[in-house]
């Protein structure tokens, strides 16, 4: 089986990667694509997957606005470095972690 190699890029290189949604790892900065049936869900994550700052699905892009309760200079440095360039739907880092790993339809969710 072929290994796939993830391009190496400077963070402030990034953003190109980030709007043509390819994988990419920067300096505590990388994004991955998952399958998701026929299409696929794209996931930019800060300092490990515990901390998702971008998701793109079905054409929208998620975007977490919870600071972080350290790092947050730099994570908003990382998020300026990366923006897409597009609007984006701002949530927080809770249901963001949510959408990365199960989709934007647990944000249709209603609690009875």
């Amino acid at each position: 089986m072929k290994k796939i190699k993830i391009p190496t890029t400077p963070n402030s290189d990034a953003r190109k990667h980030v709007q043509r949604r390819t994988a990419f790892e920067g300096t505590n900065l990388f994004a991955v694509r998952k399958k998701v049936g026929s299409d696929y869900r794209y996931v930019v994550y800060a300092f490990g997957t515990h901390w998702p700052i971008f998701v793109f699905e079905k054409g929208v892009w998620y975007q977490n606005v919870t600071a972080k309760p350290y790092d947050s200079r730099i994570v908003q440095k990382m998020m300026d470095q990366i923006h897409p360039l597009r609007e984006t739907a701002k949530i927080d880092v809770k249901t963001l972690r949510r959408v990365a790993v199960d989709g934007a339809n647990v944000l249709k969710e209603v609690t009875l």
